[in-house]
């Protein structure tokens, strides 16, 4: 499973919410029980209501048989969490009731009990808490894709068809941020923008770079076009002390110690991420560290663009705001070391 599978990533706050009927219980077997048939796929479409209106008003939710993977899913899940939850819907004209023995199976019949249980038509309204996405575990393909479009994390497992490695190769991939394992490397960009940034490659003007990213093309310091995922510009808004404050409309706001906010979107192009990021920090992104020894820099680059480094910060700086691009970064980057700065 590509890490790309998943665009969004859980942080370490992210609750697992399971689904109960076909992740863990066996409802489908009792449901084609009822039937008369060998497996609920074979219902006759005009048997479903009969059968289901059957169900109302009786203990069947509480009767249900554990799967052999229950026990083995809520563990999988809390080793990823800390924790579980359970969101569950309730049968449809017999809330009240259903509810109730689904309540009681959970208490009966898992060894780990649930943090919560949300017994609920809408399972999309737990899809994010606090603009942190949460993850739903589920067998039916709509209530999937209404949490991911709330902005959730979804997995469709169902138990009697899916293995459980599924699951797992899943959360690896979700929580691999948190996990730090995330597949690529900083010489790479996730998989899922390689496409795109192979045709964005070829748009590049390298007698004029534009940003990091082109300016790390254009000198060959990159084998692929560098462009700042999401995951990448957070990163790099919390090195310079922005700290996620609440989403609004869409976007991620964060704000740095001095008050200073920067709205970033959830879905955009790296480009643009990049170039926001760059106007938030109010300076050029680069790949030089200045005086901290870890890179180099690319020398004889503050000559070529005519920036006298031996010249004082001051007049450095007054170069720099009467200069654009390259040249102006270099002045800032030689004003850095006149003043110490890493």
């Amino acid at each position: 499973m590509r890490a790309d599978e998943f665009t969004r990533k859980a942080k370490r706050t992210s609750t697992i919410y399971l689904d109960m009927d076909g992740v863990l219980a066996d409802f489908f077997a009792e449901y084609a029980k009822l039937a008369n048939v060998k497996t609920y796929r074979d219902i006759p479409p005009a048997k479903v209501d009969p059968i289901l209106n059957s169900i109302a008003g009786t203990d069947f939710f509480g009767t249900l048989p554990k799967f052999p993977t229950t026990d083995a899913l809520v563990k999988l899940a809390v080793s990823y969490a800390g924790s579980y939850s359970i969101c569950s819907s309730p049968l449809r004209d017999d809330f009240e009731n259903s509810e109730y023995w689904k309540r009681i199976w959970i208490k009966a019949k898992l060894n780990t009990q649930p943090q919560t249980t949300e017994i609920t038509s809408n399972k999309a309204q737990f899809a994010t808490n606090n603009g942190v996405p949460n993850i739903l575990i589920d067998d039916k393909g709509s209530n999937i894709k209404a949490w991911i479009a709330a902005g959730g994390i979804g997995v469709k497992y169902q138990a009697d068809e899916d293995s459980l490695d599924k699951v797992k190769r899943a959360l690896d991939s979700i929580y691999c941020e948190v996990k730090d394992t995330c597949d690529w490397d900083d010489e790479e960009l996730p998989p899922a923008m390689e496409a795109w940034s192979e045709k964005y490659k070829k748009s590049i003007n390298c007698s004029n770079p534009k940003g990091f990213s082109q300016r790390a093309h254009c000198d060959g310091r990159k084998k692929k076009v560098k462009e700042m995922s999401h995951r990448e510009a957070e990163k790099l808004l919390k090195k310079h002390h922005y700290h996620l404050e609440r989403t609004h409309g869409g976007h991620e706001v964060y704000k740095d110690e001095e008050g200073h906010t920067f709205a970033l979107p959830h879905k955009h192009h790296g480009k643009d991420i990049a170039k926001g990021v760059e106007h938030a920090l109010k300076k050029e992104i680069t790949h030089e560290n200045f005086a901290d020894g870890k890179k180099p820099g690319r020398k004889g680059l503050a000559k070529r663009m005519g920036v006298d480094c031996s010249k004082s910060e001051t007049e450095l700086r007054a170069i720099a705001k009467r200069s654009t691009g390259e040249k102006q970064r270099m002045a800032h980057w030689c004003a850095n070391m006149k003043g110490g700065k890493r």
